[in-house]
């Protein structure tokens, strides 16, 4: 198990996704209680935690499930950034739902590669 401390703090950058997402979704924070403002905040946040998670190593194996979570990781992450652009730029409820749901799956999928 080579988890570090950059699965520590890409852990923390998405509950505090979550915690603003579910803020943004009973409307109990006023700062964020509009789409637009929700998805400027989790980008910033999500890709934070992203830049920081990305100078940690990779399980140097051969095996195929290392090789397909890694794949799967990069391509929700780029479904998750899409989303987010989406969400910001057309303030669009449904694609923020997307990013946070695509963001779960980077996040799982990456912590599970490093295993």
């Amino acid at each position: 198990m080579d988890l570090t401390w950059r699965d520590a703090v890409s852990t923390l950058a998405l509950v505090i996704m979550l915690v603003v997402y579910a803020a943004y979704l009973t409307g109990g924070f006023w700062l964020i209680s509009s789409t637009w403002a929700a998805a400027a905040v989790l980008l910033v946040v999500g890709l934070g935690g992203r830049v920081i998670s990305v100078g940690g190593r990779a399980v140097p194996s051969a095996e195929l499930f290392h090789r397909v979570l890694r794949i799967a990781a990069a391509t929700f992450g780029v479904i998750a950034l899409l989303a987010g652009l989406s969400a910001l730029f057309l303030s669009s409820a449904y694609a923020l739902k997307i990013f946070i749901m695509s963001s779960i799956v980077v996040w799982v999928t990456t912590v599970l590669s490093h295993i």
